[in-house]
């Protein structure tokens, strides 16, 4: 059984949590920044998380693309003529 973990947040730029259990988190996702409760029932900010990267490039439709194909190759001769059928009933 999955056990759901929720961290305390905030979207409230500045916002720092009041309190805090000892050991317990807080994320203030405006500001990026993670708190921790202490023993002392003091709040203290962690870390800062870093900016959000840059979204990659997206490769062209060239990249990986399949190879151009190759030419048809030469038809063979002819194969020689069969004999002539039988002639059919007279009209």
């Amino acid at each position: 059984m999955a056990i759901t973990l929720k961290i305390k947040r905030s979207s409230t730029a500045s916002s720092v949590p009041s309190s805090l259990q000892h050991g317990e988190l807080a994320l203030n996702l405006a500001d990026r920044k993670l708190y921790v409760g202490k023993s002392d029932n003091s709040v203290r900010a962690i870390t800062t998380l870093g900016p959000r990267g840059a979204t990659g490039a997206t490769g062209s439709a060239a990249a990986g693309a399949t190879g151009a194909r190759g030419s048809t190759g030469a038809t063979g001769s002819v194969g020689p003529t069969g004999p002539p059928g039988p002639t059919g009933p007279p009209g």
